[in-house]
């Protein structure tokens, strides 16, 4: 396993993992990470639960049962997960560590003035 992030899905916090398993099955099944996002970008709903099944281990038809509430937050975190894969599975962190390392010396000047 390269990484894993947990995130909140319809009141539940459900773990993806990104493994070399999850990027081959859906690298098999669409053709590749870009074509993959497509199909999350056209909100098709097969390709986003079989994503997550990849992403959590869970079944499609377990998954089936957050769509009816959460059907949009499926395809985000979809979107996500492929991100996540095809970054390793590592997030962009040296972006947003930076701001919060800048924000934070921001907030020190600002108490000491």
């Amino acid at each position: 396993m390269w990484g894993e992030k947990c995130i909140k899905l319809g009141g539940e916090y459900i773990h993806l993992k990104a493994t070399m398993l999850a990027l081959k099955n859906i690298n098999t099944r669409f053709g590749g990470l870009r074509t993959a996002a497509n199909s999350i970008e056209n909100l098709d709903l097969q390709a986003g639960l079989y994503i997550l099944s990849q992403a959590t281990g869970r079944s499609e038809q377990e998954l089936e049962k957050l769509l009816q509430e959460h059907f949009f937050e499926i395809f985000q975190v979809a979107a996500q997960y492929i991100v996540f894969l095809a970054n390793g599975g590592k997030e962009k962190i040296e972006e947003s560590e930076e701001i919060r390392q800048q924000e934070a010396v921001s907030s020190k000047e600002k108490v000491s003035q």
